[in-house]
């Protein structure tokens, strides 16, 4: 965001984060409920898991080597 400002302006900057903003909305307001999750809670967190890769523990899941 800093360095947004200092090379394309204060315009520049605010687009940016109105982006960020609508990214935010989009995923915790529309995708995540879409998909069975509350997106101020991430409830039921085992879903919120395996929709973010993720086992029961919180640690990535292992992938198989092909």
């Amino acid at each position: 965001v800093v360095a947004t400002t200092a090379f394309a302006g204060r315009g520049w900057t605010y687009v940016l984060l109105g982006a960020i903003g609508v990214g935010l909305v989009v995923v915790h307001g529309w995708w995540l409920p879409r998909n069975g999750v509350n997106g101020l809670t991430a409830e039921p967190r085992d879903r919120y898991y395996e929709l973010i890769g993720l086992d029961r523990t919180g640690k990535p899941l292992r992938r198989a080597r092909k």
